[in-house]
């Protein structure tokens, strides 16, 4: 299946991943993630998305499941929406919905 726009920009088309966070607070969404494949102890092949600007329009969370980090990621898409962007997120128990800009890309110090 062919990568979003959004993962191709995040994950530079690589390998699947996981989802090691998720928050929202003061009109921001950070997102980190980790690829499935990770060997590596220090951090270094994690990424994280600053989304600013940011308005949560819906989540969803499945009764039947307890949402635990890491989550598998199934969905990451995006479309413009004006000046803006739509992102949903989906790692199967859970899925995000906001508006926001085009994320900052950042290595986050610790994983």
């Amino acid at each position: 299946m062919a990568l979003s726009e959004v993962e191709r920009f995040v994950f530079g088309g690589h390998c699947a991943h996981f989802v090691t966070a998720f928050d929202f607070a003061d009109g921001v969404v950070e997102i980190q993630f980790r690829p499935m494949e990770n060997n590596r102890q220090d951090g270094a092949a994690f990424v994280g998305g600053t989304f600013a600007d940011a308005v949560i329009l819906s989540v969803w969370t499945s009764p039947d499941e307890t949402v635990e980090f890491p989550l598998d990621l199934i969905g990451f898409d995006s479309e413009p929406s004006g000046e803006q962007w739509r992102f949903t997120l989906f790692c199967g128990g859970v899925e995000w919905f906001w508006e926001s800009a085009w994320p900052i890309l950042s290595l986050p110090s610790r994983p």
